[in-house]
Order: structure tokens, then sequence, then C-alpha cells
């Protein structure tokens, strides 16, 4: 795969993931505290402090803050998904599905069991623990899913 191949691929996995995870997520909120803007607050948390981010509804800063970052970091985990797809080139797209969701739920035990709390994305702050959970599932989906739109089909065999 070119490298510019491999851009694209990361990139749509990494959208894919960032669109599904923050629908869904805003979704779960709307059902816990009504804001559905409030896990995209909330992963602003390491910049403007857990009580700010912590609130739901539309506020430029922690708003937009929350939303870049949480897109970067779905670009983030969809090039740790390229990279590992480069060890093991998969193809079909039930593999690709579950690459993605392994990826997934590397990123919860990563997020939540080795950084410190600051570096999480925040959710646990406005949403129960099987919400967040969701969430990393959500986007491990939106990875494979992501990743089974920009693969190419197998290699024929020569």
């Amino acid at each position: 795969m070119r490298f510019s191949d491999w851009i694209a691929a990361a990139a749509s996995a990494g959208i894919w993931a960032a669109v599904l995870a923050a629908a869904g997520l805003g979704l779960m909120s709307v059902a816990v505290s009504g804001s559905f803007l409030a896990p995209l607050n909330a992963t602003s948390h390491w910049l403007f402090g857990t009580a700010e981010a912590a609130r739901g509804g539309w506020m430029a800063g922690p708003t937009l803050m929350g939303l870049v970052t949480h897109v970067v970091a779905s670009l983030f985990w969809a090039c740790v998904l390229m990279l590992a797809l480069r060890v093991w080139p998969l193809y079909a797209p039930a593999a690709l599905f579950v690459a993605g969701l392994v990826t997934g739920v590397v990123a919860l035990v990563v997020d939540y069991g080795i950084l410190p709390r600051m570096l999480s994305p925040g959710w646990h702050l406005v949403l129960p623990w099987p919400a967040v959970i969701a969430g990393f599932l959500l986007l491990g989906a939106g990875l494979g899913l992501g990743a089974i739109a920009a693969r190419p089909i197998a290699p024929r065999a020569v």
C-alpha cells in the first residue's frame, strides 16, 4: 500500500470512528443528562478542567476543543489500526470490523487503564461506565467500518 493510500485509509477510519462515537455518546448523554454535547465538552477537560468541561450545552471553548481533541484521538487510533493492518494484512470485511473493535478495546484499556486520568477522553465525567465502554465500542465499530470503506480488494494470486 502506498503511503498516500495508507493516509487515506487512516483518515477514513478516523473520521468514521469520530462521527460514530460522537453521535452514540451524544445520544447516550441525552438519555442521561439531556445534553448531546456533554461528552464532547468533557473531552476538553485536559485543558479547561473537570468542572468547566463537565457542563452540558454549547460552550465555544470546551465544545470546540473537545471536538478537535476527539477527532485527533480518533485519527490516532485509526493510525494504530492501519499500522496493525500492515503487520496482519486483512481484507475480509468481517475481519476488518473485528480489528476495529479490538482497536477500540485497546483504546479503552490505554485511555482508562494506563494513561493518567487527565489524559482520558473524560467521558466518565458525564456518562456512567457502561456508556463509556459503549463509546469505545462505537469508536472501534467506526474504525472497522472506515477500514472496510478504505481497504482495497485482496490481491489476486498470480
